[in-house]
């Protein structure tokens, strides 16, 4: 009696999937792109610290991150620029040529960033005041409209 092989089927996290949508694969400089955009900020935040303070621990320190998560986001950082940032050693950290030449880029981005962020807290404390005139003048005619009508007393 021959005995059929039974057909493995694994959980949905372990099947293989493409990689990408397949309208992505269709435009290789768009799916270039998508690689390597960065969309969490605190990878950047925790290079300029670690630059300017001259060392993880002491930018782990300023940031109030434990240094392993500076270090992570640092390696974090390099795979998404697939540059090499900073040369580790056990006794220091030193800025590579690549690193040395992002950093005012890196710079010139999070101040965009803190520009962005100003402009939509004013943005936003211009609305709620805007808001509040509105309601106050919804309120301000209702009150009159009620003064000034007698014929609405039943």
């Amino acid at each position: 009696m021959r005995v059929r092989a039974r057909k493995t089927v694994l959980p949905g996290a372990l099947r293989r999937r493409p990689r990408y949508p397949v309208s992505r694969v269709i435009c290789p400089g768009h799916l270039y792109r998508w690689d390597r955009m960065i969309t969490n900020l605190a990878p950047l935040r925790s290079f300029l610290a670690v630059v300017r303070h001259g060392g993880m621990s002491r930018a782990a320190r300023r940031l109030s991150y434990s240094r392993s998560t500076v270090s992570l986001h640092v390696r974090q950082l390099e795979k998404q620029l697939q540059v090499r940032l900073i040369n580790r050693s056990n006794t220091d950290e030193l800025l590579t040529r690549e690193g040395a030449a992002l950093v005012p880029e890196v710079e010139r981005s999070q101040e965009a960033i803190g520009n962005l962020e100003d402009k939509a807290a004013e943005l936003a404390a211009e609305n709620a005041a805007a808001e509040a005139r509105e309601s106050e003048d919804a309120a301000s005619d209702d009150r009159d409209q009620d003064d000034t009508d007698p014929e609405v007393v039943a």
